[in-house]
């Protein structure tokens, strides 16, 4: 897709919106939002971001629906003018439209900025919806230039989210805290670090008793580091968000413990030592790495990353059970909120045989206003399909477990969870 082209897409959701001005976003590095195009300005020497969850187009794009932001919005905080300095351009409303690819997968978020009559209302979304596959096509082509520039970007906004979060804690802000839909709040309930640590202490104490060098593989803020270094283990923990590598550094140093946490991707890093136990938990297998090739090449990182006969652990969610458990197209109810503060309900739908979207909504007990509704997409797994994701990668299965509970069986038609321990061969 040409200049002209894209041109043409953006002026034809221009003129069907009466927006002043377009603004597309675009998923990138860091898991960012990235300017991909930006109508009405100059195009700037780098790209500039949004976070997810920050601003009106990173509201949309966390929660997977349209959002509308104006003086007369139903948002909880509808946006003052706001006058850029540098240009004198003022913003009063903003309609944003999040886009996905074919199996759900959000890709950018369009941005339409200032009704040129009246301000913009959800409806004004239909007028969006007929651009929207040109709008996706738009965004899976390659464009070596933004790349380029977003390259040359990245240190400046590395930069920025390894400090921010820093001077937010020194502020007793950080939003993983105080937050109620902060990361630890929202999946408390479908997570016993202790209980998992101690699994993996059993699985070790049974296979390499020897074994006390452990990598946590997507640590997240590091809760299941933790328990391991409590229980005399040698931790490394890694993620790809920064904010999420700040909160665990955090949880280590209130414990006074010695774990080593970095940033990395975990289809793509090399290390310097190696381990006698590398382990994700939480599926990140199928909602992290999607496609077949991620996967491959993670498992590639994790062998060359273990010792002579190392152990693989993976949890991998039961398809077969799930569909059981919990039928796709119903709302299932997670978790009433009465002792975690959070009211949880959960939806799947199907989109195909390799894929589905679980969508999670989260609602504060205490204040109900307080709400929101995420989208994940999950690769869809049987026993045969992990087994052979491993062993193709070359590891040998050595058991598989139904469940975190000490010797709980795997049963293919109602353990909710496949946890396989592989070696190294």
């Amino acid at each position: 897709m040409d200049r002209n082209e894209v041109e043409t897409v953006l002026a034809s959701v221009k003129v069907d919106t009466m927006a002043d001005r377009i603004t597309l976003f675009q998923i990138g590095p860091e898991g960012l939002l990235w300017t991909r195009f930006a109508d009405g300005v100059q195009e700037p020497v780098f790209p500039f971001w949004t976070e997810i969850g920050t601003g009106v187009a990173g509201l949309a794009a966390l929660r997977g629906t349209v959002v509308v932001c104006g003086p007369s919005s139903d948002e909880s905080s509808p946006i003052a003018p706001i006058r850029d300095e540098m240009t004198g351009y003022e913003t009063h409303d903003l309609l944003a439209v999040p886009v996905f690819n074919q199996e759900g997968v959000l890709l950018g978020v369009i941005e339409c900025i200032n009704r040129r009559s009246g301000t913009f209302s959800e409806t004004d979304s239909d007028l969006v919806r007929p651009h929207l596959e040109a709008l996706r096509q738009l965004l899976l082509v390659e464009d070596d230039r933004w790349k380029d520039q977003v390259k040359r970007a990245l240190p400046s906004a590395r930069l920025y989210l390894r400090l921010r979060p820093k001077l937010d804690w020194q502020q007793g802000a950080l939003m993983q805290e105080v937050s109620p839909f902060s990361y630890d709040k929202k999946f408390s309930g479908f997570r016993d670090c202790a209980k998992e640590a101690k699994f993996l202490l059993d699985v070790i104490s049974r296979w390499r008793p020897d074994g006390r060098r452990i990598l946590d593989l997507a640590c997240g803020t590091g809760g299941h580091s933790v328990e391991l270094a409590l229980l005399g283990f040698d931790v490394t923990g890694i993620d790809l968000d920064l904010r999420q590598i700040t909160a665990a550094e955090h949880k280590a140093e209130q414990g006074g413990l010695d774990i080593r946490f970095l940033q990395a991707d975990m289809c793509a890093f090399s290390l310097a030592e190696e381990f006698d136990l590398v382990f994700n938990f939480f599926y990140g297998m199928q909602n992290v790495l999607l496609a077949r090739e991620q996967q491959d090449r993670c498992l590639a990182c994790i062998r060359s990353a273990l010792t002579q006969r190392g152990l693989l652990v993976l949890d991998f969610l039961n398809e077969k059970a799930n569909l059981h458990q919990f039928p796709p197209d119903v709302d299932h109810m997670i978790d009433d909120g009465m002792k975690s503060g959070l009211r949880i309900r959960s939806r799947s739908r199907i989109l195909n045989d390799q894929f589905k979207v679980l969508e999670m909504h989260f609602q504060s007990f205490s204040q109900p206003e307080l709400e929101v509704t995420e989208r994940y997409p999950l690769r869809r797994m049987y026993l045969s399909d992990a087994q052979k994701l491993i062993e193709e990668a070359g590891f040998r299965v050595l058991e598989v477990a139904g469940d975190f509970a000490l010797g709980a069986a795997f049963d293919p038609e109602f353990s909710p969870r496949m946890i396989f321990t592989a070696e190294k061969i």
